[in-house]
């Protein structure tokens, strides 16, 4: 009842950002998240758990989605520390003094 009485008020966009938001933090941060959306004049932030920072979201666009194929299902993650590519990149980095300038030329 309290909650078909809440969607009635809060615009859509809002209310499915503040549903997103309790699914993948919880109830409380849920609830200060949107008190900050509403201050933010529509601006949500999430935590970047690579960072500790905020990524900032627009509700009622992808940025939602996008930061879930990011963040939290880490669909583009890309694991470069195999054998076979650390053992290349040690060579690339052998090499490189090779392809450097002894010392960088003087200014003006």
């Amino acid at each position: 009842m309290i909650k078909g009485l809440l969607k009635n008020r809060i615009r859509n966009d809002y209310w499915l950002y503040a549903s997103w938001y309790k699914q993948n933090f919880g109830l409380f941060p849920a609830l200060w998240s949107y008190i900050r959306l509403i201050r933010n004049n529509g601006l949500g932030s999430a935590p970047n758990p690579v960072s500790g920072g905020k990524v900032y979201l627009r509700p009622g666009t992808t940025d939602q989605d996008v930061y879930d194929q990011i963040f939290l299902t880490r669909e583009y993650d890309i694991d470069l520390v195999t054998r076979r590519s650390s053992s290349m990149l040690v060579r690339i980095l052998a090499c490189l003094p090779c392809f450097l300038p002894a010392s960088t030329p003087k200014q003006g």
